[in-house]
């Protein structure tokens, strides 16, 4: 039987509601409460509803903890290292980091316990970096001048931004020159981790 609660919660992961979910396996907003009442089986559907939410057929009927498991393909090949995706981070103003597990990308060199991805929204380090990249963030480099690094300003407002120091302050510089440096003291700001690397799917 399935766990209607995971699937719920899956969907808010993705900031889907479930009718929005169901659309996408081609099903009515209905189906869910069909299924639950006994109207309807979702046996036919199970194979939709793992690939659409992205889990495997164990955690939705809840003999599985992990949402997300680390493909065994990925593993035994070596060359290509899964990492975690832990959401969006802001390249703009006045926007906020969000740190939640979405699954897996793969990096070439990476350690999975120490680097992870973030997607990127906004516009301030366009050209470079655009919305909807993923960022490789190593949360143990050291940032130094000039390094482009994820930070948390004032305990709340996320962004990633080129990096300088000049004594007990921190200018935080776009690469999108409409953007201008934001000066910060260094106590007001929590750093997350270097940006190694960029990763750019086509569309």
């Amino acid at each position: 039987m399935l766990n209607y609660d995971r699937i719920a919660t899956l969907c808010k992961l993705k900031g889907w509601s479930k009718a929005a979910m169901l659309r996408r396996i081609g099903l009515s907003p209905s189906a869910i409460n069909d299924w639950r009442l006994g109207k309807a089986s979702p046996a036919k559907h199970i194979t939709k509803l793992v690939e659409v939410l992205g889990t495997t057929e164990a955690y939705l009927r809840g003999e599985d903890d992990n949402p997300f498991p680390i493909p065994q393909e990925a593993i035994s090949l070596g060359s290509r290292i899964p990492v975690p995706v832990l959401g969006e981070v802001m390249a703009g103003p006045n926007m906020y980091a969000e740190q939640r597990f979405e699954g897996y990308e793969y990096a070439d060199e990476a350690d999975p316990q120490r680097h992870y991805y973030l997607r990127v929204k906004g516009d301030s380090m366009e050209p470079d970096f655009r919305a909807g990249d993923f960022l490789l963030v190593d949360k143990e480099g050291e940032i130094l001048n000039g390094d482009i690094a994820v930070v948390i300003v004032d305990s709340e407002e996320g962004t990633v931004k080129i990096v300088h120091y000049q004594g007990d302050v921190v200018v935080l510089t776009s690469i999108n020159p409409s953007y201008p440096p934001r000066i910060c003291s260094l106590k007001d700001i929590f750093f997350c981790g270097k940006v190694v690397e960029l990763k750019r799917k086509l569309r």
